[in-house]
């Protein structure tokens, strides 16, 4: 409610029509593998070790909390 007071009330009206959802990587399981993948990438310099795959290491991280969503996946990238 607090936009509809900054703004102008007809680009108010306009933008509200087009909420977007973006759901947590708690909610997001079945893509966990996806976005360990793109984490490892994103913070590998060349010349590192290949993506770890280990099946202990996927079952873990599926059932993870991530309370701080990439930033937890990015720690566990950096420990490794």
């Amino acid at each position: 409610m607090e936009l509809q007071k900054i703004l102008l009330p007809d680009f108010y009206d306009r933008i509200v029509q087009h909420v977007i959802n973006i759901p947590s990587l708690r909610q997001t399981i079945e893509d966990r593998f996806t976005d360990w993948e793109n984490v490892w990438k994103h913070q590998r310099f060349k010349g590192t070790p290949m993506l770890p795959t280990e099946q202990d290491l996927i079952n873990w991280i599926k059932i993870l909390p991530l309370y701080g969503n990439y930033r937890d996946l990015q720690k566990i990238a950096d420990l490794l």
